[in-house]
């Protein structure tokens, strides 16, 4: 297995393949992040107190998201916290661990909680519909060197293994115990699948300039759970008005999409930007959006900037879905 980064791209029967184990099998994906692991036993006291999500109770195995954000409620970074045994760590965006761990130390004062970067082990993502199946033949396989947490609305299970065990250890452990078909997939089916399934991604889709719930991601917000650092700006937008960006697909016209970061109009107004674009074999060329609310509704026909007047982008509902794909023929 090697980490995520520039390679060839697959071949069309190999991106065929490995689309096919996310969307019906089970797929290995190993994730790009920074890593965090705190220790100590006021480490989720201190996290509830700094994010979005409900975390002081977390019971080891399994796993939160959620945002932390700055005093004006917008974002510093998006997580996954996977609870583990007298720790826990933080998966966050690349290049955001620093400023993370700068910012928890901030807020720490007198809380008994040691944190570290995590440097010698490996996010590995177990994902598509059968990934709880084959999780849970391998559980009782996997060796003491493999932390394992599962996100249960999801069925994916996050695994880290040990510097120790190789890729093609993992797999065969996963593998044992069930006679369902496993794939270490390709990076560029995995961007593919994100595209399709609209999972927004911090310094690609969003940044510090956005509120949580401009990501579309509700869930990752509690309104119950009580104060953290600017719950009370999240809050207002929630019960007072709501946001003016929204998270919407893009169906572009026939050929290749356009250049991430390309300007979409609405009768010459900028509206947003494409975010993310993907040509995708079942949807055609596609993409992710922040729209302003006046260029947000479905079936709208937004003007791709630099484009000959011919070409445009439809705005469609998160994720894609089966009129996406007889729209593309």
């Amino acid at each position: 297995m090697s980490a995520q980064g520039p390679l060839s791209p697959p071949s069309a029967e190999a991106l065929a393949a490995d689309l096919a184990a996310l969307r019906e099998g089970a797929a290995v994906v190993e994730r790009a992040a920074d890593l965090l692991e705190l220790t100590g036993p006021d480490r989720l006291r201190l996290l509830n107190g700094l994010v979005t999500a409900d975390v002081k109770t977390l019971a080891p195995g399994t796993l939160a998201r959620g945002f932390f954000t700055t005093g004006q409620g917008k974002i510093l970074a998006d997580f996954r916290l996977l609870a583990l045994e007298e720790r826990c760590v933080l998966v966050l965006p690349v290049g955001s661990g620093e400023a993370i761990r700068v910012h928890l130390e901030k807020y720490k004062v007198a809380s008994r909680v040691e944190m570290a970067p995590v440097r010698d082990r490996r996010l590995f993502e177990l994902r598509g519909p059968k990934a709880g199946e084959v999780m849970a033949a391998a559980t009782g396989l996997l060796a003491a060197e493999i932390d394992l947490t599962i996100d249960a609305p999801s069925g994916r299970s996050f695994l880290l293994p040990e510097a120790s065990t190789s890729g093609e250890m993992l797999m065969l452990r996963l593998r044992a115990g069930t006679d369902c078909a496993l794939r270490e997939v390709s990076p560029a089916a995995v961007e593919i699948d994100r595209v399709e399934n609209g999972e927004l991604v911090f310094g690609v889709d969003f940044s510090g300039e956005n509120f949580p719930q401009e990501t579309g991601r509700e869930a990752d917000v509690s309104y119950t759970k009580g104060c953290y650092l600017g719950q009370e700006v999240v809050a207002r937008i929630h019960y007072r008005g709501g946001v003016q960006r929204l998270p919407r697909g893009l169906r572009f016209g026939a050929g290749r999409p356009p250049a991430a970061g390309t300007e979409l109009l609405l009768d010459g107004r900028v509206v947003g930007r494409a975010t993310s674009v993907a040509a995708s074999p079942h949807f055609g060329a596609i993409g992710l959006g922040l729209l302003h609310q006046r260029g947000s509704a479905p079936g709208t026909r937004l003007e791709v900037g630099g484009s000959d007047g011919a070409a445009g982008a439809e705005v469609v509902e998160l994720p894609f879905g089966p009129a996406q794909k007889d729209a593309a023929g």
